[in-house]
């Protein structure tokens, strides 16, 4: 239709609106797990359901095909499905919600701002409580813990991997 246009515009600036996180986390992965990162940066150029602008950036939109957001959520203990990586970020305001990695007798401080790298589907993991910190007049959102989660299926960085650039784009997954 007439619109068909802008409304891919803002699909694409709805699905980019994190570039900048995603970029980091992106150098993260790669300096920690130089292997992943190469399956999962060919992977994600294989699986991007919304093209990239000509001029973008070599892994622009990240390297993970899933993203999570867990707004103010209790996590208890699990372990995640066939997950090829996991990368979660905390944000927000609060107090204690470390991480739990039980399996390690682990537990590390995730405060606002830090990141952690694991193998979701081998590490029972849980976030421990937190309370959200009082509401101040200058905040713009109530306060308490938000995550994201960035991840791919380790099935899908399996069939993906080796399909060139622009493929789901390019033959609609197949």
């Amino acid at each position: 239709g007439s619109n068909s246009a802008r409304r891919h515009i803002q699909t694409a600036a709805i699905v980019y609106a994190d570039d900048e996180l995603t970029d980091f986390l992106t150098q993260c992965v790669k300096a920690a797990f130089p292997e992943k990162y190469a399956a999962l940066s060919s992977s994600a150029h294989a699986g991007r359901w919304v093209g990239t602008p000509v001029d973008s950036a070599p892994d622009h939109g990240g390297i993970f095909l899933g993203c999570a957001t867990l707004w103010k959520l209790q996590t208890f203990l699990h372990v995640d499905g066939k997950d090829f990586l996991c990368v979660i970020l905390s944000s927000g305001k609060y107090t204690g919600g470390e991480a739990l990695f039980p399996d390690l007798w682990v537990k590390l401080k995730y405060s606002p701002g830090h990141v952690i790298a694991f193998q979701s589907d081998a590490l029972y993991h849980a976030t421990a409580k937190w309370k959200a910190l009082p509401m101040a007049k200058a905040d713009i959102v109530t306060p308490g813990k938000v995550t994201w989660v960035y991840f791919s299926s380790a099935n899908v960085v399996k069939q993906l991997q080796d399909k060139g650039n622009n493929w789901f784009l390019q033959t609609a997954g197949g």
